[in-house]
């Protein structure tokens, strides 16, 4: 079996992989560790993950598709959209855009250490291909869930659709669309 496999690359992020029909095989939270009252990534984690999908028999990953992440500029007020992207917040502070910069780096780095092909995919490119008819005041990551909760039954997700699950779910199925050409 084939799985393309998507990554939401922040500390709360998710990885998920559908298969070729489009089936959500497998979604979980980004590997983490406690260190006191903070959680960081967990680096061995993530590379133990990739690498025992890598290794699986029964497992082709036909490709990992990777969030391009870029740092919010830090003008205007937290409400104003980011102008670079038109989603979220005008400013990020500097400690969440570095452990943001930190994962995206780290998991592009598991991929090519391993080998596993990857891709990066902006927030632009595969929510174009993927949210479409949502309310027009919906937040992009409300539209996210929206779109991944008519993808998939909610049994999915498991105990829950969290943004970060649907987001991670729907980069595994943009990934998929484009690299299978659909």
């Amino acid at each position: 079996m084939r799985i393309w496999l998507g990554v939401d690359p922040g500390i709360k992020g998710a990885i998920a992989g559908v298969d070729d029909d489009g089936k959500l095989i497998d979604i979980r939270e980004c590997p983490t560790l406690t260190m006191g009252k903070k959680r960081i990534t967990d680096e061995a984690g993530i590379g133990e993950l990739l690498r025992k999908l890598n290794e699986s028999l029964d497992v082709e990953i036909g490709k990992v598709g990777i969030e391009k992440v870029h740092a919010y500029p830090a003008i205007g007020l937290d409400n104003e959209p980011c102008p670079t992207c038109g989603g979220g917040r005008a400013a990020r502070g500097v400690v969440s855009t570095w452990t943001l910069a930190e994962n995206f780096a780290l998991w592009k780095g598991v991929c090519a250490g391993i080998p596993i092909p990857y891709e990066l995919l902006t927030p632009q490119r595969w929510r174009a291909l993927l949210i479409r008819d949502t309310p027009p005041e919906a937040t992009t990551k409300q539209a996210s869930a929206l779109i991944a909760s008519r993808l998939w039954p909610r049994g999915a997700f498991g105990k829950r659709l969290t943004q970060d699950f649907a987001e991670a779910a729907l980069i595994a199925e943009a990934t998929r669309r484009i690299f299978m050409g659909i």
